[in-house]
């Protein structure tokens, strides 16, 4: 108000959940299909890629709170770090001849600039 020299001061919008839970940290993307990451020297597809964690689909056992190595496919080298399976899904997939399991990986010791050039050249467009 010019009389009073108080200035309007607009609300701020509210932040945006990146999840409907309003749990998740970091956003997270879709990656091209059948990009295979190691998981204790087992290979797994890379389904969705965060710079704090990951999930993806194994034919080898993966289990709540296991501490695991992981490594992303990347030239000139692998990017390689410690994580932990955060959550971790039986499947008996259609179709499938073996079952597998879904799994939420957080990363412990990831290089983020490492995992977010990852990201920029894996993403689905």
């Amino acid at each position: 108000d010019p009389a009073t020299g108080s200035v309007a001061v607009e609300d701020a919008p509210a932040p945006k959940n990146l999840d409907w839970k309003g749990t998740r940290r970091q956003p997270r993307f879709k990656m091209v299909d059948d990009i295979e990451v190691m998981i204790d020297g087992n290979p797994a597809t890379l389904m969705d890629l965060s710079i704090i964690g990951a999930m993806v689909v194994s034919p080898t056992t993966l289990k709540p709170n296991q501490r695991v190595r992981m490594s992303l496919p990347h030239e000139p080298r692998a990017i390689r770090f410690s994580a932990g399976v955060a959550w971790a899904a039986f499947e008996l997939p259609k179709g499938k001849p073996a079952p597998q399991y879904r799994a939420g990986i957080e990363f412990f010791d990831a290089d983020g600039d490492s995992v977010q050039k990852f990201i920029t050249a894996k993403k689905k467009k």
